[in-house]
């Protein structure tokens, strides 16, 4: 009698993408060709070129989420209600009613993102959330560097906006 042992091989994206480190705005941009209009490439490069960095970070952040959201929503709503422990989610929930925080942990749970992708969009979100809450006397002295906003941009266009679909495990 022979005893078989089949490995069992852990799930991993395979559409993983990694944009150039010196990249320009335009260039990272080119990468969401599959999520976002042209218009809203022109409207990221112009932000970024007038130094309006938490404003491209909160439409990028947006457009991301509303994304990911809507993939995740794919999978029947009612089953997302079961997997966030959410009894108020069915067929019918707008994708939308899904939190942020919970679309991540639910994205990388299902293997749509990496666990790399999920910390970097986790502190995205947490990036792009603080600057939104700054009170306007605070916000005028603390303001988002264009790395962080850069890092921002690439993070999401590289987990989220570059694919058309997402390949879950």
């Amino acid at each position: 009698m022979t005893t078989r042992q089949s490995a069992i091989t852990v799930w991993k994206p395979s559409d993983i993408l990694t944009i150039p480190a010196r990249s320009t705005p335009e260039e990272i941009v080119a990468y969401a060709k599959p999520q976002l209009s042209s218009r809203d490439m022109k409207s990221i490069v112009s932000g970024l070129e007038s130094g309006s960095y938490e404003m491209v970070s909160t439409f990028v952040w947006t457009k991301a989420s509303a994304v990911l959201k809507k993939q995740i929503a794919s999978l029947g709503m009612e089953f997302v209600g079961e997997m966030l422990g959410r009894p108020d989610l069915d067929e019918d929930s707008d994708p939308a009613a899904i939190a942020d925080h919970e679309a991540l942990s639910l994205a990388e749970d299902l293997g749509i993102i990496s666990s790399t992708q999920g910390i970097r969009l986790k502190h995205a979100l947490e990036l792009v959330s603080h600057f939104t809450r700054l009170e306007q006397e605070a916000s005028e002295s603390d303001e988002m560097a264009e790395e962080e906003a850069l890092i921002l941009l690439k993070t999401c266009i590289s987990s989220i906006l570059s694919k058309p679909t997402f390949e879950t495990a």
